[in-house]
């Protein structure tokens, strides 16, 4: 799966879920845990203050998180606790479906075919970020991306098919949207 919001103070989140064999019943659900970061924080700095508190129970998720000053990271979020993987002083923030180097790194409960899919789409998204343009319409060319390796819009390749992409614009508060695969999809515009 994979979620996006926008919230009134311009803070922004995308990701997508990591699969890990890993229950924590003093954490929030995950799907809660995104409802807690857009109703109370204002800041990047704030999102991670909380996730620093409050561990989800379930449902590890690997996310990017962007506010109206510019700030950009990326996060993992797990029943152990949460942790920066990308930081602002990094070219780009990215999110996909397995565990980055550090400390949940190899431990990804996904089928393997799946975990590789993720990281080639990974290593691409890195890719993509030094060449294209850090605008809407760049965005708009990564999530409709078919890279013979690692493509970002999925067909069936390792059995991944895009069911969704977003793209979120925190300074306007506002995410496009497509509902079906980025390359064919119609997109939308929902504002605050």
């Amino acid at each position: 799966w994979s979620n996006c919001f926008v919230n009134e103070y311009g803070v922004a989140h995308g990701g997508a879920s990591l699969g890990l064999n890993l229950r924590n019943e003093a954490g929030i659900p995950s799907n809660c845990m995104y409802r807690v970061l857009m109703d109370r924080c204002r800041s990047v700095k704030e999102v991670l203050a909380v996730c620093d508190t409050l561990p989800v129970m379930h449902h590890p998720s690997h996310n990017v998180f962007a506010d109206a000053s510019g700030a950009l990271v990326a996060t993992e979020l797990t029943p152990e606790g949460s942790r920066v993987c990308q930081g602002s002083d990094e070219p780009c923030a990215r999110a996909t479906n397995h565990f980055c180097p550090g400390p949940w790194e190899g431990r990804d409960s996904g089928e393997p075919r799946h975990v590789e899919n993720s990281k080639r789409r990974f290593a691409n998204l890195g890719r993509l970020s030094g060449e294209l343009p850090h605008t809407v319409e760049g965005m708009l060319t990564v999530v409709r991306d078919h890279a013979e390796s690692g493509q970002v819009c999925q067909h069936g390749n390792d059995d991944m098919w895009s069911s969704a992409a977003y793209v979120a614009i925190p300074r306007r508060r506002t995410i496009l949207m497509a509902r079906g695969q980025p390359c064919e999809a119609e997109w939308f515009e929902v504002a605050l």
